[in-house]
């Protein structure tokens, strides 16, 4: 299967960015593959995050894309020009790498510049470019400091500004945040997403933390075992993942396994236990058909068994963990099965503790089905 990135946003003028495609892109380790033909169309200006876990064969494919790794097999085209065996220098990409990788005898100015430096550029107009590069990336008071003296997420904002300097059609970024703390993350999360689309740049990213691809990314590859389990945009891999996999890797979630009953009219009625679930089915679905029923915690809901909620199946409340803004519970169903629910403390509603006939249950609309 070919996956394919939408064109990018209309409200993006004057694209700089290169498109960019993989065509049975393999990379062998002896008899271990690493990556297994993986297909994949990008549009120029699109933010692509390679999400998976250690071992999917994400950073593999970023490697490839770069020129750092022979590929075994396939083909890698930018701005529709076979770059598959180009050496990597010849390929204008940006890197970014989690350890920064800058100069220590370097001032912050001359690390920006060292790619306009070998290209030729006199050092004055390289200085003045560098600078320009540092302002949009708000460290413009730091050219002559070493990067011994920043902090970590500004050594990270240097790299970054490295990379971009010499105009790249395409940036790539090996997990650049993975160093940083949880609130220098999240400044960088909304800095990378804001230079991505002032400049209109095509920028392909590996990460492990579905947080930084949810926040950032126009489209999410979803990567299993060397080949891409999952292609959509951020919301649709969340909220309508196609397969378990997806579902399981991205957020929370809840499974019960039944069979089909009846699917009409996009509705399908499973059968779970001792209950009938009523459920959206993206696809028809034949009767007596096994299926998964997947849920969301922040999409269940607990009540009174007197309520009327939609698919409510009495439970049994183990354990509850206070998170602040939510709280997270923890119900048995009669079967033994245990479900997540996320629930705001927003002061509204009877405490579950304080719930004597408890039921769970969820509107059909909020359930998926998983038939893989």
């Amino acid at each position: 299967m070919v996956f394919r990135a939408a064109a990018a946003r209309s409200g993006q003028s004057d694209v700089q960015g290169a498109s960019l495609s993989l065509h049975g892109l393999c990379k062998d380790y002896g008899s271990a593959n690493a990556v297994r033909g993986i297909d994949l169309t990008l549009s120029p200006g699109r933010f692509l995050t390679l999400l998976g876990p250690s071992g999917s064969g994400k950073t593999t494919t970023l490697m490839m894309i770069a020129g750092f790794i022979d590929p075994s097999a396939g083909e890698i085209r930018i701005n529709g020009r076979d770059v598959t065996e180009l050496p990597a220098h010849k390929r204008d990409i940006g890197m970014v790498f989690q350890n920064y990788a800058l100069f220590p005898h370097l001032t912050v100015q001359d690390n920006v510049g060292f790619a306009l430096t070998m290209r030729g550029m006199p050092k004055r107009q390289m200085h003045e470019k560098a600078q320009d590069f540092l302002e949009l990336v708000g460290l413009g008071g730091f050219a002559k400091r070493y990067p011994h003296q920043l902090s970590g997420g500004q050594q990270q904002r240097v790299a970054l500004a490295r990379a971009l300097v010499f105009s790249p059609s395409l940036v790539l970024m090996d997990e650049p945040l993975g160093a940083l703390d949880r609130r220098l993350r999240l400044q960088m999360q909304e800095e990378i997403k804001r230079i991505h689309e002032d400049l209109g740049i095509t920028v392909v990213y590996v990460t492990h933390d579905q947080e930084e691809a949810l926040t950032m990314s126009d489209d999410i590859a979803v990567m299993e075992d060397g080949v891409i389990a999952s292609f959509a945009s951020p919301r649709d891999t969340y909220e309508a993942p196609g397969n378990r996999f997806t579902a399981k890797f991205i957020g929370e979630s809840n499974f019960l396994l039944g069979h089909c009953d009846s699917c009409d009219a996009g509705i399908a009625t499973v059968t779970v236990g001792k209950s009938a679930l009523r459920v959206v089915a993206a696809e028809p679905l034949a009767r007596g058909q096994e299926a998964t029923v997947f849920v969301r915690p922040e999409r269940l809901r607990l009540a009174d068994a007197g309520s009327g909620i939609d698919n409510a199946q009495p439970c049994e409340l183990i354990s509850e963990i206070y998170l602040g803004e939510s709280c997270i519970y923890t119900v048995r169903l009669r079967d033994g099965t245990q479900l997540k629910v996320r629930r705001p403390n927003r002061g509204i509603g009877v405490p579950p503790e304080q719930i004597a006939d408890l039921v769970v249950g969820f509107e059909p609309e909020n359930g998926r089905i998983l038939t893989s």
